[in-house]
């Protein structure tokens, strides 16, 4: 037999920098892979831009704003420029008026106008005007921070999901091993094939627990899709820690007093407080001028360059109309104080129960720790006593069971936690959700 040549150096050099090019390209997809992946942070941003509410909101506001010019622009002056011509008949004017009457009157001036005002309705409709802009710029705030909320549950649901598949995958590794086992000592004699057939049957229902997760997961990942508008297989890395204990509960109370919507409930009353001045002037009188200056005239005017009209009206009887608009803008007022109280007592409660969550879901994460530990060594404890012929398989399977459902539910809480964190920060209109904003 042909000795084997030993390899030359060439040859191993042009291996090495083979396999240096095949590790460099297969580190470098990694990387890729890691780049792409989204934190909340990400989908948070990316929710910003997709959204046709926010989109909505800032066009509230763009509306809001030119309202408020459209109320400056009310009592500023108005400056005009004027040209008109007259052609009439003079054949039968007698020749004494003809300076009265001519055949061709052009006339052009710059008119200078103030509109009718009361020096108060005016500055009653600036101050509602930006009270209303304000009020849309907080509804626009509140909206980001309740987007927040949603794409945030939405995130760690795709996180949660995908997390419960591996823990049951892992199970039905665990039950295939099981199930090899008892196979072996059924050839032998130390089991019985029911005992297989049984495990055979829990790994069934593992396996739909599977596919049913997997549905779950299409659906979750569909609707962060639809928030986001990132593609639906885009992976994610969740870097939110678990959260600390909160504060008590009259930090987050006060803090709910200045969420955007209640602020923008204010805002609201301002406005209608406002309106009901507006409405109340139609009982004072108002005050316009009106100045003109004529570089064209004709006839016995023409040497006429100005003249200026001022003019005011005091109403007297209008039948009562005013008296009706002003008890309907009183109505409107306190239903926006109705609204502003109940949002009040709302938030409060939101507040309450989203801190009893997270203090729940803490309390029991803390508890389920425990519970797999503890249903680890059970499970390690039970297999090595049915190896010694001291228990049965039933009681084997029901250890795994209990393991695995200890992880899943610890898994559950674990994001439940997380979820009503956030959840908490929205109730008390914590604004730090702004900082992830692009």
């Amino acid at each position: 037999m042909a000795k084997k040549e030993p390899m030359k150096n060439t040859d191993k050099a042009i291996c090495i920098i083979i396999f240096a090019l095949f590790f460099s390209v297969f580190a470098g997809k990694i990387d890729t892979f890691a780049q792409n992946a989204m934190d909340l942070g990400d989908c948070y941003k990316s929710a910003l831009k997709q959204s046709e509410t926010i989109a909505i909101s800032e066009e509230t506001v763009v509306q809001a704003e030119e309202q408020l010019n459209q109320a400056w622009a009310s009592v500023s002056p108005k400056i005009l420029f004027r040209w008109q011509e007259l052609w009439q008949d003079t054949s039968a004017v007698p020749a004494y008026a003809s300076e009265f009457f001519k055949a061709r009157q052009p006339q052009g001036s710059f008119k200078v106008r103030l509109s009718p005002l009361t020096f108060y309705k005016e500055f009653a409709a600036l101050k509602s005007a930006m009270a209303f802009t304000q009020q849309r710029e907080n509804e626009m705030m509140r909206a980001k921070q309740l987007l927040y909320l949603d794409v945030s549950q939405s995130f760690w649901a795709v996180i949660q999901i995908e997390n419960q598949i591996q823990i049951t995958q892992s199970q039905r590794n665990s039950i295939k091993d099981r199930i090899r086992e008892l196979g072996d000592r059924v050839r032998i004699g130390r089991s019985r094939e029911a005992e297989v057939v049984s495990v055979q049957s829990q790994l069934a229902v593992v396996e739909a627990d599977i596919e049913d997760l997997k549905r779950a997961l299409a659906a979750a990942r569909d609707l962060l899709a639809f928030l986001t508008g990132e593609d639906r297989d885009i992976p994610l890395t969740d870097t939110i820690s678990i959260p600390q204990a909160p504060m008590d509960l009259a930090v987050y109370l006060d803090s709910a007093m200045n969420r955007m919507d209640i602020k923008s409930l204010n805002d609201a009353v301002t406005t209608a407080r406002a309106a009901v001045e507006v409405v109340r002037s139609g009982h004072f009188p108002s005050f316009s001028v009106e100045g003109n200056y004529y570089f064209e005239r004709t006839g016995v005017q023409k040497d006429i360059d100005w003249d200026v009209l001022a003019a005011i009206e005091v109403p007297i009887f209008s039948w009562g109309q005013v008296k009706a608009l002003v008890r309907e803008a009183e109505s409107r007022l306190r239903a926006a104080d109705l609204a502003l109280q109940r949002l009040q007592r709302q938030a409060k409660t939101e507040v309450r129960a989203a801190l009893e969550a997270l203090r729940a879901s803490l309390s029991e994460l803390e508890i389920y720790e425990k519970a797999v530990s503890l249903a680890e060594r059970n499970h390690s404890l039970q297999k090595r006593d049915y190896r010694l012929g001291l228990v049965s398989n039933l009681e084997v399977l029901q250890a795994l069971n209990n393991l695995y459902d200890a992880r899943l539910r610890r898994d559950q809480v674990k994001y439940a936690a997380k979820i009503n964190a956030i959840r908490l920060q929205v109730a008390a209109g914590d604004m730090r959700i702004n900082e992830v904003e692009p």
